[in-house]
Order: structure tokens, then C-alpha cells, then sequence
């Protein structure tokens, strides 16, 4: 199966944390964890429940956005759809020119 790309924009930009900053004291509310040395991912739901929301933390900055996958995924459709493989192989006159 060949996936498909697609740029994802349905982000929200939040008010940044200080840089370097411990998030859990500028957030109350939110529980989270580390992804890597430089991204900590905080939601507001336990696992049992629907994830409504995510916000992305880029520690080294305080640059905080807030995405919400049922919008993405709804934004996204279905990549993997017959018509839109056989729309995507045709090659547009840049890539012909290759």
C-alpha cells in the first residue's frame, strides 16, 4: 500500500511558554508527556475517553499549537481512495517536463 502525503494546517497557534520552561507551570489543567528531547505533547482526556485536543510544546522555544485529529482526520478524507490514486498519477506539466 502506497500512502499518501498530504500538509496538515488545522493548527492553532496558542500564547508561547517562556523558552525552556516546565509547561506543567503555565498549564494547570492538561496532563502530558515528552516525545523527544525538544517536543512534550499535553491533552486533556485519560485514555478511556476521546481525544478532543492535542497541544505541541517545542520546549527549546515555549512555541505551543493546539490540533484537533477529528478535524485532521476529517480534512484529510480518504488519501488511499481509488479516484484520487488515479488523479495523482497523472503528472502535471512540471513533473512531465522531468
Amino acid at each position: 500500500m502506497r500512502l499518501k502525503k498530504k500538509i496538515v494546517t488545522d493548527a492553532i497557534q496558542l500564547e508561547n511558554n517562556p523558552p525552556e520552561s516546565n509547561p506543567y507551570h503555565h498549564d494547570l489543567y492538561n496532563m502530558g508527556q515528552d516525545q523527544g528531547l525538544d517536543l512534550h505533547m499535553m491533552f486533556g482526556n485519560h485514555a478511556s475517553e476521546p481525544c478532543r485536543y492535542l497541544i505541541l510544546i517545542q520546549k527549546s522555544t515555549g512555541k505551543r499549537f493546539k490540533i484537533e485529529p477529528e478535524k485532521i482526520f476529517e480534512s484529510l478524507g480518504d488519501l488511499n481512495h481509488p479516484q484520487r490514486e488515479q488523479h495523482e498519477a497523472q503528472p502535471t506539466q512540471e513533473e512531465g517536463k522531468e
